[in-house]
């Protein structure tokens, strides 16, 4: 039973991470094939779509957008490692278990936040 529990617990990130972008490649494909299928009865019809029609939306603030993957990702390490630390503690065992596991997407926090801090500093310098 704990073998089972331990696989589980190793398994269940790489799952989630197949699953989380599985998820968003399927809804960005949908959403690109509504533009597609409305463009072209825009052109059947022979309207004008604006230029800026399939313009990304998230490309407006590319830095705070660093910043939230950044937070979103230490806050998800600090969690897990949370979360082993106290399955630890109720089981009563004196290893940590799996809370490692969550400095991956710690670090992975961590290196957002450098990219929010030198593009900041780049636009800054960019501006002057």
């Amino acid at each position: 039973m704990g073998e089972m529990i331990g696989l589980c617990a190793i398994i269940a990130p790489f799952v989630m991470v197949v699953l989380i972008i599985w998820i968003n490649v399927s809804k960005k494909r949908e959403e690109n094939k509504i533009k597609a299928d409305l463009y072209s009865q825009a052109i059947e019809k022979g309207q004008i779509l604006p230029e800026n029609f399939f313009a990304d939306n998230n490309s407006k603030k590319p830095v705070l957008k660093s910043l939230r993957n950044g937070i979103i990702c230490i806050s998800t390490g600090i969690g897990i490692s949370l979360f082993f630390i106290t399955i630890s503690l109720i089981v009563e065992d004196d290893a940590l278990g799996g809370a490692p596991i969550g400095i991956i997407p710690f670090f992975i926090g961590l290196g957002f936040l450098i990219i929010h801090f030198l593009e900041k500093k780049q636009q800054t310098d960019a501006g002057q």
